[in-house]
């Protein structure tokens, strides 16, 4: 394709340091009506007079665009707009040693997914979404950058999901589920770093250097000793009964390895018994060598990975289990490996088995906790500052995990549609957080808390002393057993129950234990409390939280990064500025708000975060309602994204189920945490066609895309199912 010198049109596309100043009142609206065209050097066709478009090419409507939109305001009439930031090159974008600006012109989709989200800079309601955004990219594609326009889904899947090692969690999942105990071992690993898009599941990030290889042998050692001490081979074999110990270890290994053990490695157990100075030594020899073993160690590293092949069914289900319950497969998956079965509608099946078990009520810890960051560390921000102990903010935050945890379980059990997590009017609550929300609730609904009341020990009896002056006093300390007040007059006067002094009151039940407070139970959300689905829960709300508060902005980027699968790349020159804002207490939020506003630089991204973050204002750091915003203020939560305005938090999850977006971006979350590498809806044509064709063969099975329904059939697609060779 013919590459033309751009000058500076796409850094300026993706970096705008100026505002487009020829835009009009009727372009920013979207409409092209009243413009005329110009043939194009492609040859296509031109527009008519009367601004119907409709008979065109994409690459003459994005013609059009690019005048109607004021890009030469800015980019120039040829794209050589003369712009540089930082003294970066801007000469042909995707082939630019700054990564920055590179990703955003490597393909149409990249590009079409910027000018969606950023461009032109100003308002947000301004910005060229949609159609719009894909016509503007083939024609810059075409015309300036020299990339590739057309897609196509006819290509399957390209891509390889790489070999890769087990995570710390499912490391810890694994053992448990396994003997019961060894677990607890893998607590003091190094904590993962390389993440991508919050998950752990990379086979190009999980790290097995020096430092995780030397930590991992040291944790392998203790889970074995635990393994061994704590009898979680579960046999019944004698000290000196090796064969039966080690029918107990192959069988364990079976587990480990996912298969049954060769001869060789049967061998090698027997061989680590006989050399051990005694039994429970060996068996904790023989199990360190399987714990250190990459066969336990990694999966997805049973194919050549020199050809496009579909995964093998050890493959399969490892892959199935580690995404569904963070574990390795269970007796029943490996039993159906081993017979060759793990095949068509049996997949279907185990997916739908594991989602109806225990072990997926994991699911918010191995991904909702990665997507958007619930499990935040309880000393992360200082409670006192909201006048609560820290044992309530842990008490609280455990309490708001567990309804994230019980509301996403629910949805996807009962196949309930996927835009529920945002919009659902109901939630899960238990008697505190009720209270915390604000939400009234049937006391019925949690149980019934008995409190019995004292009961009298007439044995023991009431020192001598001045007890009382009347009998009512008598019967509020010893209740209607009491019949008199004798000697009421006198300094010596003593309750009386008949002819006997009363007893001493004995409490039966001195500390109630209410345990009914920690039973969740369903309620439906008030409108007044502008509280909807997912992003209202205090365990997202409190994803941002700070030292001294949250930060409304990072509320923002959760809400664009997560539930919107928008890339925020930030330049180095624009963190400068963030940082320096933020160092500034001379300014209130709102004045940093429009300081951002105000700066190109900032303002194509925080037009869209800022008053994203702000809706979430009314809720403070603790999840709870709120009437003032940061600067002490009446809260005005209202704001626009994509052009339509929203009033609350509740109008901006509408707006963020619309045209299947949510359910396109957690289908892409899902994956990454699936099949480890990362997935780009809005930059890779294989992604995209992948996440599309689910969504459109789960509509073709139930109407109300269930949240169920699409994980099953992600999990059955060629994308997860099938390996390529393309390392990306």
């Amino acid at each position: 394709m013919f590459k033309k010198v751009i000058g500076s049109f796409v850094i300026v596309a993706l970096l705008s340091s100026c505002v487009a100043e020829n835009e009009n009142t009727s372009s920013s609206s979207g409409s092209m009506s009243g413009n005329s065209s110009s043939s194009s050097s492609s040859g296509s066709t031109s527009s008519s007079s009367s601004g119907d478009v409709s008979q065109i090419s994409a690459y003459e409507r994005g013609k059009l665009l690019y005048k109607s939109k004021g890009c030469e305001g800015c980019h120039g009439a040829d794209g050589e707009g003369g712009m540089d930031l930082a003294g970066r090159s801007l000469v042909n974008c995707d082939e630019s040693p700054d990564e920055f600006v590179r990703h955003r012109c490597e393909n149409v989709l990249a590009l079409e997914s910027y000018i969606h989200s950023a461009m032109p800079p100003g308002s947000s309601s301004s910005l060229c979404m949609g159609e719009c955004a894909a016509d503007l990219a083939v024609f810059l594609g075409q015309e300036f950058i020299g990339i590739e326009t057309t897609q196509s889904c006819d290509n399957g899947i390209a891509k390889a999901s790489p070999n890769r090692r087990l995570n710390k969690a499912e490391l810890t999942n694994s053992l448990n589920d396994i003997f019961g105990v060894g677990g607890e071992a893998i607590k003091d690993l190094v904590d993962e770093t390389g993440i991508v898009r919050g998950f752990a599941t990379s086979g190009y990030r999980l790290k097995t250097d020096y430092n995780w290889s030397n930590s991992y042998s040291s944790a392998a050692n203790a889970a074995a000793e635990s393994i061994i001490d704590n009898n979680g081979l579960d046999h019944n074999c004698g000290a000196v009964d090796t064969d039966c110990l080690v029918d107990a270890l192959s069988a364990a290994g079976r587990r480990l390895f996912r298969r049954t053990l060769s001869a060789g490695e049967v061998g090698t157990l027997r061989k680590y018994m006989s050399e051990a100075p005694n039994s429970v030594e060996g068996q904790k020899t023989a199990m360190l060598y399987m714990l250190l073993s990459p066969q336990f160690l990694f999966t997805h590293g049973e194919s050549d990975k020199q050809s496009k092949a579909p995964l093998t069914q050890r493959e399969l289900a490892d892959r199935i289990a580690l995404s569904l319950t963070s574990s390795l497969p269970d007796e029943e998956l490996i039993n159906l490996v081993e017979n060759g079965q793990l095949t068509g509608a049996t997949v279907d099946e185990q997916i739908e088995r594991l989602i109806e078990s225990e072990k997926f009520d994991r699911f918010v810890d191995f991904f909702v906790d990665p997507w958007i960051g619930t499990n935040v560390s309880g000393d992360a921000y200082d409670p006192g500052l909201s006048g609560m102990t820290q044992e309530d903010w842990n008490s609280l935050m455990a309490d708001m995990r567990t309804e994230t945890k019980t509301f996403i379980s629910h949805i996807v059990k009962q196949n309930l549609p996927i835009n529920e997590i945002l919009v659902a009017d109901y939630t899960f609550v238990n008697r505190r957080l009720a209270d915390h929300y604000g939400i009234s609730v049937d006391p019925s609904l949690f149980g019934e808390v008995v409190n019995e009341p004292p009961v009298m020990n007439p044995v023991v009896q009431v020192p001598v002393g001045d007890q009382c002056n009347t009998t009512p006093e008598c019967r509020d300390i010893f209740g209607p057993t009491a019949t008199d007040c004798r000697n009421s007059a006198a300094n010596n006067s003593v309750c009386m129950c008949g002819n006997s002094p009363c007893g001493m009151p004995v409490d039966n039940n001195p500390d109630p234990t209410p345990v009914a407070d920690d039973k969740f139970v369903k309620v439906t959300l008030p409108a007044e409390l502008n509280r909807l689905g997912l992003l209202t829960q205090g365990s997202f709300l409190a994803s941002a939280v700070q030292t001294e508060g949250v930060s409304y902005v990072d509320r923002g980027k959760i809400v664009l990064s997560a539930i919107a699968c928008e890339d925020l790349e930030v330049p180095d020159s624009v963190v400068e500025i963030a940082e320096m804002q933020a160092d500034d207490k001379t300014l209130t939020e709102k004045q940093k708000r429009e300081s951002r506003a105000s700066l190109a630089a900032c303002s194509s991204c925080h037009n869209r975060i800022d008053p994203i973050g702000w809706v979430f204002t009314e809720f403070d750091v603790t999840g709870a309602a709120t009437q003032f915003d940061p600067d002490g203020e009446m809260v005005n939560t209202s704001g626009s994204l994509a052009g339509k305005n929203f009033a609350a938090a509740p109008g901006l999850a509408q707006i963020l189920t619309e045209n299947d977006a949510f359910a396109s971006c957690i289908a892409s979350r899902f994956l990454i945490h699936s099949i480890g590498r990362d997935v780009l809806y809005n930059a890779s044509t294989e992604d995209k066609c992948a996440i599309d064709g689910a969504l459109e063969e789960v509509k073709g099975n139930t109407a109300n895309l269930g949240a169920k329904d699409l994980f099953k059939t992600l999990l059955s697609a060629e994308i997860s199912t099938n390996n390529g060779t393309i390392l990306d």
